[in-house]
């Protein structure tokens, strides 16, 4: 029988992952000793082993205290494929990259990774239309370090971006703009944001000035094969670069806020086809687009981590730190692009204990 030793922090919960080749119940158990302190069993092809047992060890077994070593006993029927374990007894994984997370670090297999990047188009970071400095950064941060070392750990660059087509009912999206007006209460919203203040989906954005300063037709916003859906650049340069490599990058178009959000999307569909297991998430808006396929690749079973210097929004201060927040406590793990190229020994100016 395979086993997993995983050595507890004083004061941390552990977190563990593993995934199952194909459906089939197992049974997986905590050992302490000769001790089973708990057993759980699980029918789907991921599961994420998380806080959850240990509070439910905490509560059920008052003398359990940290550090302790404990046995993760994994029936060899199910034929396990270990995605990343802290201190994994069994076989290591070939190649394999370890990542500096928030809570827990983890071991991501970079044949089966890609890094996502998200909705980094015109129309969210081009001088025309005012972007957030927070998005601009992110958008540094992906051209300085995620992409570099996406491109030397050979991980597939999946770029996800909105493209309507008129064929996609994108009447009810309710998307709103970032001011609002305080004299109209009706429309106002505590928050400040103010729906369709200005433009909606589908709305002909007219001619607006690009970085250089010549004008340019933004076209229909966020329709497929206009100037302002397009990739910013010079992510729009990264990404023609990528189209060379060994493992060429992959533009994918989106018609709802996730990629995921069916087992049909053209996303969802070419993640599968080609094995990809665990995603790294980078773009914008974080607690919008971001979040909505971050928490949809959870659900499908996809190991999530974000990236959170990569990450941005528009929005109030505090939605940022509520995504991060309840990312690495109930959705996966938050990592960081400097941690990234730390992983693949690319220098980081910054000091090596900042993820």
């Amino acid at each position: 029988m395979p086993r997993a030793l995983c050595d507890f922090e004083t004061g941390e919960d552990p977190v563990l992952a593993l995934r199952f080749e194909y459906m089939t119940p197992v049974t997986l158990t905590i050992r302490r000793g000769s001790i089973n302190l708990f057993s759980l069993q699980i029918h789907f092809p991921t599961y994420s082993f998380t806080k959850c047992a240990l509070h439910h060890l905490r509560s059920s077994y008052p003398p359990f205290h940290f550090p302790q070593l404990i046995e993760l006993l994994i029936p060899s029927q199910s034929r396990n494929y270990l995605t990343y374990l802290m201190t994994p007894d069994s076989d290591p994984i070939h190649p394999r990259v370890v990542l500096d997370c928030e809570i827990s670090d983890i071991i991501i297999d970079p044949t089966k990774t890609a890094l996502l990047v998200i909705d980094m188009q015109n129309i969210a970071l081009s001088s025309a239309y005012a972007p957030a400095p927070a998005m601009q950064a992110a958008e540094q941060s992906l051209l300085k370090y995620a992409i570099p070392t996406a491109r030397k750990l050979c991980l597939q660059i999946v770029w996800l971006n909105w493209g309507l087509t008129k064929d996609d009912d994108y009447s009810d999206y309710g998307l709103s703009e970032r001011e609002g007006d305080p004299t109209e209460p009706v429309n106002f919203l505590r928050c400040g944001e103010h729906p369709r203040l200005q433009s909606s989906p589908g709305d002909n954005l007219g001619k607006v000035k690009s970085e250089d300063g010549t004008e340019i037709e933004a076209g229909r916003k966020m329709m497929r094969d206009t100037w302002n859906a397009s990739l910013h650049e010079p992510l729009l340069s990264a990404y023609h670069e990528g189209r060379k490599t060994d493992r060429p990058d992959v533009w994918i178009h989106k018609n709802k806020n996730s990629g995921l959000w069916n087992p049909t999307s053209a996303c969802t569909d070419y993640l599968q086809t080609n094995g990809i297991r665990t995603l790294l998430f980078s773009g914008v808006n974080i607690d919008q687009c971001v979040v909505g396929m971050l928490q949809d690749a959870h659900a499908r079973g996809f190991d999530t981590i974000m990236l959170k210097d990569a990450c941005a929004t528009d929005s109030p201060w505090y939605a940022q730190m509520a995504a991060e927040y309840n990312l690495c406590r109930n959705w996966g793990f938050l990592s960081s692009c400097k941690a990234l190229a730390k992983a693949a020994s690319i220098q980081v100016t910054n000091s090596p204990s900042t993820l």
